[in-house]
């Protein structure tokens, strides 16, 4: 299903539209040499919005997230695959727990390339609150992957969840559209004799590249479409219906990846271990042919580089040659036996 551009901030039809105004929760910023238990905060910032920054955090800090007020520890998540909290003293690792996880995939260049997986459903990334992830601009840390669920899950009812997505200043986000798979044309169950209120008869998925530019998703779209942002955030809402039909079988995967801008007129050669997408953009060459577009126009996958089409052809030309050589072979054999049927004669 093709995405719908939303205006934001646009009046309500009726009571079954979505607001999809950024939330405004709080954001909590931890430091590893902050004391156990200190916090600070600050106020949460919409995609392309300049964030105030708080003099006793600094710039330097990388791991945030927003809780609510009902939350029972602050939580603090990053691409490094290890959730810190600050209501005690242990680390708890992905080993451990749902989200996030390794998805490894094999590239042609790249023998390991393992990007951080984090699901929606996964009860301590998303409580009704928005939570800030950062991704750095090294290696595997340049890109990772957003899911509704694991695969062999199914989401649950009634989720609203809200995720962040950062990178370094001076970087923009490519959002890469593996695929969609999200329940509609929904009802309310065992509510015979009462009024249903508020009730929304869809799952939907919000990417908010900035203040001008929403997508908004529902139903199934596997078409891989590539959505770039020259802000260096984006805000993704996964809103769920409280509907209990079944999730089965329901999904999305997302890939979201840090790109560089560059000035020089020699693109990205300037920079060791980056690719150069064209328009000045770069993406980490550790993420060069590995089956995933995450150049707009998919130049890090283009056959040319990746060495696609012998792969793609290989069998096709096995069987114009085997076609071939029975052809050829035929009419020798024809030949022949019209010479000795002629020498009969």
């Amino acid at each position: 299903m093709a995405p719908k551009d939303l205006e934001v901030g646009a009046p309500k039809e009726d009571a079954n539209d979505r607001d999809i105004e950024e939330p405004a929760e709080e954001l909590r910023e931890d430091t590893e040499d902050a004391p156990l238990g200190k916090r600070t905060t600050s106020r949460a910032v919409a995609p392309g919005e300049d964030a105030e920054e708080d003099p006793e955090v600094g710039p330097e800090a990388d791991l945030e997230v927003g809780v609510g007020a009902d939350a029972e520890a602050d939580l603090a998540i990053a691409a490094d695959n290890v959730i810190h909290t600050t209501h005690t003293s242990l680390d708890i690792t992905s080993k451990s727990m749902s989200s996030p996880s390794n998805l490894c995939s094999i590239g042609a260049n790249k023998l390991d390339l393992c990007l951080t997986n984090y699901y929606l459903d996964d009860a301590i990334l998303c409580r009704r609150n928005t939570t800030l992830i950062t991704f750095g601009q090294h290696s595997y840390k340049s890109a990772i992957i957003v899911s509704a669920v694991q695969s062999s899950g199914a989401y649950r009812p009634s989720l609203r969840c809200s995720l962040l997505v950062k990178v370094p200043p001076n970087y923009g986000i490519n959002v890469i559209k593996r695929m969609i798979n999200l329940r509609t044309n929904l009802s309310p169950e065992n509510h015979s004799n009462k009024r249903v209120t508020n009730f929304t008869p869809k799952d939907e998925l919000i990417i908010s590249l900035d203040r001008n530019s929403v997508k908004s998703f529902t139903g199934e779209d596997y078409d891989e479409t590539v959505y770039s942002s020259d802000k260096n955030e984006v805000l993704l809402t996964f809103i769920t219906s409280s509907s209990k039909n079944a999730t089965f079988g329901k999904n999305f995967e997302l890939i979201f990846t840090a790109f560089m801008f560059t000035s020089s007129s020699n693109g990205c050669d300037d920079h060791n271990d980056w690719f150069n997408c064209g328009d000045k953009r770069c993406v980490q060459k550790s993420l060069i042919c590995d089956n995933i577009s995450n150049c707009v126009a998919a130049q890090d996958e283009s056959d040319n580089l990746c060495g696609k089409w012998c792969s793609k052809h290989r069998q096709v030309f096995w069987m114009l040659f085997i076609v071939g050589w029975a052809i050829s072979t035929f009419f020798i054999i024809l030949t022949l036996i019209i010479k000795t049927v002629l020498n009969i004669v």
